[in-house]
């Protein structure tokens, strides 16, 4: 399990896993579902795809896991439900792409060289998809990287 640092934040970080997620509210999550299932059971289902999502993530080689969680109310949930080993972000903006950005820019700022996302709705995304996102960014130069920074 991974150990979760300050320290980390600071000094030499390379590669982050942002997992964008949605607090597992009955009638907010999986709502093309609700007509076959309840909103109750929409959110259960929603709720194990996280867990599915962070249990897997964690067998990555990667040097920090962030949970960019809404609403921004939501990050007790999401200490529940994904613990210690993952960081915590509310995301930021009013569409996906501004969030992404924003979140982009967190990892940026807190001395990430290369960032991945991802969400929770492909709990069985194979991990080596994942890794290889990951590994085909340590492949390009950080003189590129910073050029093309947000």
């Amino acid at each position: 399990m991974r150990e979760r640092s300050e320290s980390a934040f600071i000094f030499n970080m390379s590669t982050c896993l942002i997992i964008f997620a949605k607090s597992p509210i009955p009638g907010k999550v999986k709502t093309r579902l609700i007509p076959h299932i309840t909103p109750t059971k929409a959110a259960e289902l929603y709720e194990a795809f996280i867990a599915d999502t962070i249990s897997n993530t964690l067998k990555l080689k990667c040097d920090r896991i962030t949970i960019a969680y809404s609403p921004s109310c939501a990050e007790k949930t999401f200490q529940r439900l994904c613990g210690q080993s993952v960081d915590y972000l509310p995301q930021k903006g009013d569409s996906l792409g501004e969030r992404m950005k924003n979140a982009f820019k967190h990892s940026f700022d807190k001395g990430f060289e290369r960032t991945v996302i991802i969400g929770t709705d492909s709990p069985t995304l194979p991990l080596s998809y994942i890794q290889k996102a990951l590994d085909v960014l340590k492949e390009i130069p950080e003189k590129t990287l910073r050029s093309l920074r947000i």
